[in-house]
């Protein structure tokens, strides 16, 4: 099943399959995990618990327990606060337990992966055979924003549906940032790509800055935890939303280079995503065949396994720059 709709429409057409019978044991939704996606996989949960048939009344008992996350036979996972990552700690004692046991309720047993491309990779191999052969009647729904950073194993073993927006964009003002210092280019020289690692570098250095301010406005930890409890949380969470934003812009990086792909291989402006930008992607797509178009594409990928394994932003966007295929 693949549905590029609003939540409501995508939810629409699992509604249909749950009354015919017929719903897949697993699905990947694509969305924000704290957006669309996010509340579409809550209304699945619900038309599947909901007493008053496929279409949640969100007023019954059921519904209410699932939408405050209380149902006992839903689990909900999501990545760790310091993290950001899933751990096979967090598959082995919640999610393997829980799919695992007799439901309390007598009925469907649910699982909510959020982020579920934040699984790690022991993680994700050791959900593999209750994903492949799952009790009866038991949904499992992982939630993704970026479906093509999670383990084509896990991909293949499950449905897709794509909520609107799909993957999430940055937020602003640091999108358009970074869209337009792509759109400069760094031309073939070292000096040049050693100049836009820079300027990416530091409009990374701004963000961390704006997000400290952010969350430290917004903090609201209790005053009896005491001066060092209240770091420690004041740190996690700029990590964590520091991470979350880096994420949003490295798929910007993403988006661009599969942009460039599109327009080596001929495709009209309207198929991109950057179309605001389309004479700039056709600068730089002059001489790139399509080897070295895909080959930009892989180097972002290679980008984002080296930020999990927490190399410097300067290092890894100095690398990424450095060795970006360009074309005769």
């Amino acid at each position: 099943m693949s549905s590029a709709a609003d939540p409501v429409e995508a939810v629409e057409g699992f509604r249909r399959g749950l009354a015919e019978g017929r719903v897949a044991h697993a699905y990947v939704v694509v969305g924000a995990p704290r957006g669309a996606g996010g509340e579409a996989a809550a209304e699945m949960v619900r038309s599947v618990f909901c007493g008053a048939g496929p279409r949640a009344c969100g007023a019954c008992r059921n519904c209410r327990l699932v939408t405050a996350r209380t149902h006992p036979d839903v689990l909900w996972i999501e990545p760790e606060m310091k993290s950001r990552a899933i751990g096979i700690e967090a598959v082995r004692e919640t999610l393997l337990p829980g799919l695992t046991r007799t439901s309390l309720e007598g009925g469907w047993k649910a699982a909510v992966i959020l982020a579920a491309d934040r699984l790690q990779p022991a993680a994700a191999n050791a959900f593999l055979k209750t994903l492949e052969e799952p009790p009866p009647r038991t949904l499992i729904l992982m939630v993704s924003d970026v479906p093509h950073e999670m383990l084509p194993t896990i991909l293949s073993r499950c449905q897709r549906i794509t909520v609107a927006g799909g993957e999430s964009p940055a937020p602003e003002p640091w999108r358009s940032r970074l869209v337009d210092l792509l759109a400069v280019g760094c031309g073939g020289g070292a000096i040049g790509r050693l100049g836009a690692a820079m300027r990416v570098t530091a409009l990374l250095a701004e963000v961390q800055d704006a997000v400290q301010e952010e969350v430290g406005a917004a903090a609201d930890v209790e005053a009896e935890e005491g001066p060092e409890a209240e770091n420690d949380v004041l740190k996690a969470r700029v990590s964590a939303r520091y991470l979350e934003i880096r994420r949003m812009l490295l798929q910007e990086i993403m988006t661009w280079q599969r942009d460039l792909l599109a327009v080596v291989s001929g495709l009209p402006d309207d198929a991109l995503r950057n179309r605001d930008h389309a004479a700039a992607l056709r600068r730089e797509a002059k001489g790139l065949d399509y080897a070295a178009a895909l080959g930009r594409v892989r180097r972002v990928e290679e980008m984002d396994r080296q930020f999990q394994r927490n190399l410097s932003d300067a290092a890894v966007l100095s690398a990424f720059f450095r060795d970006l295929p360009t074309g005769a």
